[in-house]
Parts: C-alpha cells; sequence; structure tokens
C-alpha cells in the first residue's frame, strides 16, 4: 500500500489499527472505502512530516482535514457519542408513536 514505508510511522500504524476494529464492529463497510482513503493519506502525510523537519508545516494543514475524515468515519469519540445519540433519539421517536 505504502510505497516508502520508511515514512510510515505512528499515525498510519495507528489509523490502520483503527480501522480494522471499527471493522471488526461493523462500524466500517466497503462503502466506507473512500472515506478510508483519504484518512490514510492524510495519515500518511503527517508521518511524513514527522519525518522530514523541512515538511514540518504541513502538519498544521493536514490536522483538521483529518480530523474531519475521522469524524465522518465515527472514529472520534464525539462523532461515536453523537451516533448512538441519533439511534437512541429514533428509539424513543418510535416508542413515542402510536401503534
Amino acid at each position: 500500500m505504502f510505497e516508502n514505508d520508511y515514512t510510515r510511522g505512528r499515525h498510519s500504524l495507528m489509523l490502520e489499527k483503527a480501522v480494522s476494529r471499527a471493522r471488526e464492529d461493523d462500524l466500517l463497510d466497503d462503502i466506507d472505502e473512500a472515506m478510508v482513503s483519504v484518512a490514510r493519506a492524510a495519515a500518511y502525510g503527517l508521518d511524513y512530516a514527522e519525518a522530514h523537519p523541512k515538511a514540518s508545516y504541513a502538519i498544521s494543514h493536514l490536522l483538521g482535514p483529518y480530523r474531519e475524515a475521522l469524524a465522518e468515519l465515527q472514529m472520534t469519540p464525539s462523532s461515536r457519542a453523537d451516533a448512538q445519540a441519533d439511534v437512541f433519539g429514533d428509539l424513543m421517536d418510535e416508542l413515542g408513536e402510536p401503534s
């Protein structure tokens, strides 16, 4: 997957760990692969920037979009909590509807 494995660092490794767990927990499906790819690109960019001090400016430009990609994939604590609240709200709405 990565042509330059020497730049694969903690961000890429932790993302792959999180993606694997999300798949195990049925939080990700094949339809999410494009967004996973965006998150992988951002993680790779962060790893590269950390490995190459001259590219460190990229870190500030990557953190926001990377976090947004993780949130879209429900891979942040707040996005998972929001998703659970939505499910709970839907259930409560269903219970409140007359049959």
